[in-house]
């Protein structure tokens, strides 16, 4: 499947004008604010706050660990932040540790209820394809981003909104030392069961990712899904837990 769009800047562009067109907050903003119309992952957050990290946006992103190669992701990112044994350290911001208010823990619970199965159903019988789940798991590093922490990573695909399979895609992968457990689910609530409870939690920065993976194109190919089709198709049914 493809998205009429080349730049993950343009596709957020446009799904924010959409959003916002709705009624609803779409703040859009670049991961790296400091390359404004480079940076390979963009959010739409529900808050003018820039302290997004706790919030459950939209992303739009080209980066190769969640939307492999030559890909544009786009869905639901829900982040956990570092945990409480690590605060007295001092050595992150203490925006990275996760508190009561952040959206991690509502959409985790709605994910192990099933509250979530209904939406996911309806965006992959509307997109005509599976909906991409995937988990994203490091231990971040502080300060200027000369290096980059090695990622945990898991990729599936779900149809019916309860059962998961492994997905046919080629991802980077490091060790999963977290995500060993959640690497064995087989459906939406056992994965999310077992990102609640994962081992050294503390010390790991998680982000989940339930969307779709397009082939990049053009607005010119009436074969690809414009913003508005992605929005209707995808982002609608997960809009509840955009927040």
């Amino acid at each position: 499947m493809k998205t009429a769009y080349n730049s993950p800047a343009d596709l957020a562009r446009e799904i924010g004008s959409v959003w916002s067109s709705r009624g609803r907050l779409a703040y859009t903003w670049p991961y790296n604010r400091f390359q404004w119309e480079t940076s390979e992952s963009w959010w739409l957050v529900p808050a003018p706050d820039r302290l997004a990290f706790r919030y459950a946006k939209i992303v739009v992103t080209s980066a190769s660990r969640v939307a492999g190669p030559g890909l544009l992701f786009t869905g639901l990112y829900v982040e956990k932040g570092l945990g409480p044994a690590l605060v007295s350290a001092r050595y992150y911001p203490d925006d990275w540790f996760i508190g009561p208010t952040w959206r991690w823990h509502g959409v985790l619970r709605d994910l192990a209820g099933g509250q979530f199965k209904s939406a996911v159903a309806l965006a992959s019988r509307q997109l005509g394809e599976p909906v991409d789940i995937r988990v994203d798991a490091h231990v971040p590093i502080a300060g200027p981003a000369r290096l980059r922490p090695s990622h945990d990573l898991l990729a599936f695909e779900c149809e019916d909104g309860d059962r998961l399979r492994p997905a046919m895609t080629t991802l980077p992968s490091a060790q999963h030392q977290f995500l060993g457990d959640a690497k064995g689910a087989v459906t939406l609530g056992q994965l999310a069961e077992s990102l609640q409870a994962i081992p050294n939690g503390d010390t790991a920065w998680v982000n989940l990712y339930i969307g779709r993976a397009f082939e990049k194109s053009g607005l010119a190919d009436v074969a690809a899904l414009d913003a508005v089709q992605l929005v209707n198709r995808l982002l609608e049914p997960l809009a509840p837990w955009i927040a």
